[in-house]
């Protein structure tokens, strides 16, 4: 990844950032949650969980799509002060109607059905996430690729989180403590966040907004959004309402594992939206096809480990992160590791091409057919299969997005090197193949269930790193050299 482009922020710095920022997440993860899951047990975990799936459907509509939208749209006017005062304006603005209406039909909902009144208190806890997401305009960072701050920012929100979980939870009732502490952490830091991204422009409410000229791409967003979510969240609502609490908090360590790492190879793609658009907008066919085939040899690169690691590692993993009365979620956490290759692999696809090219209805069908998917396929599985048939719906479902998304895009597939892509990925399968003897003579070695982890890990990488070296890989070459000529995209 080594794009030049005059007078703009290094997309390599940026994705590092953003990779790194998702670390610390997964760091904060690996020190909080056992910690959370052992004094909370299964039953209040899966309340907690549960809650939030309820609550990620509203906050779907209170977004509306308007951040994607925003990133895509003020990208192209970050260098016209006003033109862009005017969209992040109107942006705000309607927004906030959106969070508005989001909690009114919030609370209709809690009302009119007696299975939620149970979770009344965490689900107006949970519910502050709508506010935060709106005040804090995270996409105003994004569109002048402060990624600094928005790692600053995050870092404060894992501290104040951490620190306040050892100090208050400290027994299995605690379970609304712990629904408060993060999400009142990232309200706190949205406000700071919101005076912060007055520098790059004046944000405000305004009386006058040209709806009409946002609306239809912002549907189109909101409902790709919406699709998505169902696919990913109606795991945990379908559980939750066909088995119980205890079979959402087993499948909940599952996908927390699962999607922290999807989430730490998302942090490499999402970081170039605003500056594929820009090339897209430019016509600029030569950097556009350039970047788009580093990202994606890059994400296969790190993506085909990890995804064979996580594998082997699962069971391992669970025992480390939540303990021994978690183990039965051990299946469901190999089967969503065979996603994840196909799941970013979409992912850039759908944020890297589709998204900058204006082909976001595309992306739409794709999430739309995959959500149908595995709705039908859920209501059938779970019953005889349990949190492993979720799973398999999940995985299912990103294997149906990444076709589709490919298919649509036959006529766009000069943009694909792809001699170049299938030499890169055959390599790394070659070099994956060492994983499987290396464990089972790591775990022949009586030790702590920790130190087997890491020592598969550092073996694993570093074998990986060799044979890819003595492979000649030009994509780990060019990656190598790029950092240490600190060259910049």
């Amino acid at each position: 990844m080594g794009v030049k482009s005059k007078g703009k922020k290094s997309i390599t710095i940026n994705a590092i950032l953003n990779m790194f920022n998702t670390a610390l997440t997964m760091s904060f993860a690996l020190i909080t949650y056992p910690y959370v899951s052992r004094v909370l047990q299964v039953e209040n975990l899966g309340k907690v969980n549960y809650s939030a799936s309820i609550v990620s459907y509203f906050a779907l509509i209170a977004a509306l799509g308007f951040s994607t939208y925003a990133i895509r749209e003020g990208g192209k006017l970050r260098n016209d002060s006003n033109g862009f005062k005017i969209l992040a304006n109107e942006i705000f603005t309607l927004n906030f109607i959106t969070v508005l209406i989001a909690y009114i039909l919030l609370a209709i909902v809690t009302l009119l059905v007696p299975k939620f009144h149970p979770y009344i208190i965490l689900l107006a806890i949970q519910s502050v996430t709508m506010i935060s997401a709106w005040i804090g305009v995270n996409w105003v960072n994004v569109v002048f690729e402060d990624y600094l701050f928005i790692t600053i920012r995050s870092i404060t929100v894992q501290v104040l989180s951490l620190v306040a979980m050892f100090l208050f939870v400290k027994k299995t009732e605690d379970y609304y403590i712990y629904a408060s502490i993060t999400i009142f952490a990232h309200f706190f830091v949205s406000i700071i966040n919101f005076f912060y991204v007055q520098r790059y422009s004046k944000i405000r409410l305004i009386r006058r907004i040209n709806a009409l000229k946002h609306i239809k791409p912002v549907l189109v967003f909101f409902s790709n959004t919406l699709a998505v979510s169902v696919y990913l969240n109606s795991d945990t609502t379908m559980i939750g309402w066909i088995l119980g609490n205890y079979d959402v908090g087993l499948y909940s360590v599952s996908v927390k594992i699962y999607s922290t790492i999807r989430n730490l190879i998302a942090a490499v793609y999402n970081v170039t939206v605003s500056r594929m658009s820009l090339y897209s907008g430019e016509e600029d066919l030569k950097n556009f096809k350039l970047l788009l085939n580093r990202i994606i040899n890059t994400v296969i690169l790190i993506s085909l480990p990890m995804t064979t690691g996580l594998v082997i590692l699962s069971r391992r993993l669970i025992v480390l992160l939540s303990g021994e009365s978690y183990i039965l979620a051990t299946r469901s956490l190999q089967i969503l590791a065979l996603a994840f290759l196909f799941a970013v692999l979409g992912g850039v696809l759908a944020y890297c091409v589709d998204i900058p090219l204006r082909k976001e209805k595309k992306v739409l069908y794709a999430t739309v057919i995959s959500a149908v998917e595995n709705i039908c396929l859920n209501v059938i599985l779970i019953p005889r299969y349990g949190i492993n048939g979720t799973a398999f719906t999940t995985f299912l479902a990103e294997v149906t997005v990444f076709c589709v998304l490919l298919v649509g895009l036959r006529k766009s597939f000069k943009l694909f090197d792809f001699r170049d892509i299938a030499t890169n990925m055959g390599k790394c399968l070659i070099s994956i193949l060492p994983f499987f003897p290396l464990y089972y003579f790591v775990n022949s070695i009586r030790l702590n269930n920790i130190f087997v982890i890491m020592i598969y890990f550092v073996l694993a990488t570093s074998i990986y790193f060799i044979v890819q070296l003595l492979l000649k890989n030009k994509t780990l070459k060019d990656f190598t050299r790029s950092i240490l000529q600190k060259k910049i995209i």
